[in-house]
């Protein structure tokens, strides 16, 4: 079970450029402020767009005094999101969700803001790290890691972390704990679909 829904949420490999966080490809658009509810729902819509696909929703806000899970569908549902490093320019998120309170929601992409940029990276669900995934009982939690070097002020110096928002979907067959062959074969289309959209985004750009 751990290892199949890894395939859709956590970090780890290698992503674009250096300055990209490790297991993030992108970024894949961009934005200003304001960050608020109407921004939150441009990015919704953005990457229904971008996977082919419906439901992508804002899952929480994490920042240096806490997370915000406002306007998200984990409020209420004993989710917790924490990170390290936060105030800085590199660190790592964790987020924790409850099976036993609702279904399990995938994180597709991470958005890092600072210094009034707002940058949007697709996570990668190639070649991911197991370990990054794990279920205890009905606790099931992910952590990936994020940096704001693709960010430059002034004389090249990189700001400090103002947030960063996840982004997910809940998949279908949710309503209760799947089996392993059936989270499985979820993991295999998701990183097939995520697959084609990179060679047509390729093709594209030839």
């Amino acid at each position: 079970m751990a290892s199949a829904i890894a395939l859709t949420c956590c970090i780890a490999g290698t992503g674009g450029a250096m300055a990209t966080p490790v297991g993030l490809n992108g970024p894949i658009d961009s934005f200003g402020p304001p960050f608020g509810s109407s921004h939150e729902t441009s990015v919704e819509n953005f990457l229904d767009s971008y996977y082919g696909t419906t439901g992508v929703s804002f899952l929480g806000r994490l920042d240096n005094s806490g997370s915000d899970f406002t306007g998200s569908p984990l409020s209420g549902l004993g989710v917790t999101l924490t990170g390290t490093g936060l105030g800085s320019t590199s660190g790592t998120w964790t987020l924790t969700e409850n099976l036993g309170l609702g279904p399990a929601w995938n994180v597709l992409a991470i958005e890092i803001n600072a210094a009034s940029n707002g940058l949007l990276y697709d996570v990668n669900p190639i070649g991911l790290d197991s370990s990054a995934c794990s279920v205890l009982g009905s606790i099931y939690s992910c952590t990936g890691s994020w940096n704001t070097f693709d960010i430059t002020v002034g004389h090249g110096n990189h700001p400090a972390l103002s947030h960063i928002d996840l982004y997910g979907i809940d998949p279908p067959l949710n309503n209760s704990v799947p089996e392993p062959a059936t989270l499985a074969l979820f993991g295999t289309g998701l990183a097939a679909l995520w697959s084609k959209r990179r060679r047509r985004g390729a093709k594209a750009s030839v």
